[in-house]
C-alpha cells in the first residue's frame, strides 16, 4: 500500500523527505525514508534529482498495513522511517510497482 504526502530533499544522499496529514495529530508529519520507498502523484519512480531545498511535490511513500480498525474507519501502518502511525482507510492507496 501506499499513503498520498508531500515529498522534498532529504538530508543524505539517497533520502527524501516526506510529510503526511495524519488524522489524529492537527499539525503533518515530518520524516525521511530512502527515496526507493517514494513516488510521484502518478507511480511513478523519483528522478534521481531531488526537489530544490524548501520545495515539496506530491507523491506517496510506501506503507505496509498491521491493523485495521474497521469500527472507525482507520488503519494502523508501517512506514519507511520505521514509525507506525494511525491513517483513514481511504487515504491507502494501492502501492506503485518498485
Amino acid at each position: 500500500m501506499a499513503l498520498p504526502c508531500e515529498i522534498g530533499q532529504g538530508g543524505f544522499s539517497g533520502y527524501r523527505s516526506f510529510q503526511l496529514q495524519l488524522p489524529c495529530i492537527s499539525e503533518k508529519y515530518f520524516s525521511s525514508a530512502p527515496y526507493r520507498y517514494c513516488w510521484d502523484e502518478d507511480g511513478h519512480r523519483l528522478p534521481t534529482t531531488p526537489p530544490q531545498r524548501g520545495q515539496f511535490v506530491s507523491g506517496q511513500i510506501a506503507a505496509n498495513v498491521l491493523e485495521v480498525y474497521g469500527e472507525r474507519n482507520r488503519a494502523l501502518v508501517s512506514i519507511p522511517d520505521g514509525e507506525r502511525v494511525e491513517v483513514d482507510m481511504a487515504m491507502l492507496q494501492v502501492r506503485p510497482r518498485m
